[in-house]
């Protein structure tokens, strides 16, 4: 159905007053005008939405019946089921794929977890690897040691006695607990060594305590600096930095009293008499 008219509405009923019956009709016409060009607009714009619903209503009509009607129809119904079933075969296809993809991730899984273990394993046995030659090394060194101290200590070659004592104190610990279940003479020869190094390490202590005090008597400067550095090789700091404070203890009394001996005698300086104290402690602590 179309609609042609669209209806006026109802008239409105014209208002009367006795006393300005003109001004009130006036009025009322205004009104009525403009009611009735807004209806006018509707009509034009209704009209216009009429023919555009006709236009795509016989558009529609033609392409149903030339679907429905025609050969062309039945091609693009094929067409549509081909495109259809590709489709669904493709998805089919990556459907399957994704399985075999987290298939495959499943197995990678499985193959880092197994990787990871051996890695874990491989590292143990390294670390028990790098042990083992570690105390072999210790070992090894023990002996030397053991051999060469009291041969070095005869020999007056104080230097190389420390080094290898110092050696024996900065060994493994766990090469002193060598087991001698697994091998009796090794076990044996470990204790010999070890019994070896701590007597040459009491033994070489005494002679250079002997040797730094007799240095620190006849204040031969050389002779101690040589055996004050030997002291911290056999872990003997203090006992060396003792008798070398003797020493210095000695030569800053004996600096004191020399000055003090220079200030009661008036002084070098005849000029300086008057600042002889402050030339006398400038010595001093210089």
């Amino acid at each position: 159905k179309t609609i042609t008219t669209v209806p006026a509405g109802r008239p409105r009923r014209r208002r009367l007053d006795k006393n300005k019956t003109e001004p009130v009709r006036e009025e009322v016409d205004e009104d009525d005008q403009y009611i009735n060009n807004i209806l006018q607009e509707l009509r034009v714009e209704l009209d216009v939405k009429r023919r555009e619903e006709e236009r795509l209503q016989r558009e529609i009509a033609d392409v149903l019946t030339e679907c429905a009607s025609g050969s062309t129809g039945g091609e693009q119904s094929r067409a549509f089921g081909m495109a259809v079933s590709r489709l669904n075969n493709a998805m089919l296809v990556v459907e399957a794929d994704a399985k075999q993809l987290a298939s495959s991730l499943r197995t990678i899984s499985r193959l880092a977890d197994n990787i990871s273990g051996k890695v874990s394993a491989l590292d143990v046995a390294k670390t028990r690897v790098v042990e083992c030659l570690q105390l072999a090394g210790d070992m090894h060194d023990l002996g030397v040691c053991s051999e060469e101290v009291d041969k070095c200590i005869n020999n007056e070659d104080y230097e190389q006695a420390a080094q290898h004592i110092h050696r024996f104190l900065t060994l493994d610990r766990a090469v002193f607990q060598f087991s001698s279940a697994a091998d009796k003479e090794a076990g044996q020869s470990v204790s010999h060594s070890y019994e070896i190094l701590t007597n040459a390490t009491s033994r070489l202590k005494e002679i250079l305590e002997r040797k730094l005090e007799a240095a620190v008597d006849s204040e031969d400067v050389a002779t101690m600096q040589r055996f004050v550095k030997l002291f911290p090789l056999i872990n003997e700091h203090d006992s060396g930095l003792v008798r070398f404070g003797k020493y210095l203890s000695r030569q800053i009394t004996k600096i004191g009293e020399d000055n003090l001996k220079i200030m009661g005698a008036g002084g070098l300086d005849d000029k300086r008499i008057e600042v002889l104290y402050a030339d006398t402690l400038f010595l001093f602590f210089e």
